[in-house]
């Protein structure tokens, strides 16, 4: 009967040493998934940032883009009246020369 104990017994310590080697496996995988979970999140956190970085960058190029278009439509009027202005006094000069000839 002592032999019979002594079987079982190794059986059973077989058996513990296998689930004792599978979760130091699991706990080890595990830790590598939080590794690489950690990881993931800092990467996360930083793309975030970079991803309002670039939002503000762009709100800001819009915002300068919207200015410069507002600049070129008011100087294009301004542009607009000061040729008007310049064909005015183009054409007193042209009115000028006429009464000069008909001198």
């Amino acid at each position: 009967m002592t032999d019979q104990i002594q079987k079982s017994i190794s059986l059973l310590r077989t058996k513990f040493m296998g689930i004792h080697q599978n979760l130091s496996s699991a706990k080890k995988e595990i830790d590598t998934l939080n590794m690489e979970i950690k990881q993931l999140q800092s990467d996360l956190h930083q793309s975030k940032e970079r991803n309002e970085s670039l939002e503000e960058k762009l709100q800001k190029e819009r915002s300068e883009r919207e200015a410069i278009n507002k600049q070129v439509d008011n100087g294009s009027v301004l542009s607009q009246g000061r040729s008007n202005e310049q064909i005015d006094e183009l054409v007193k000069e042209i009115e000028i020369c006429i009464a000069a000839l008909k001198k």
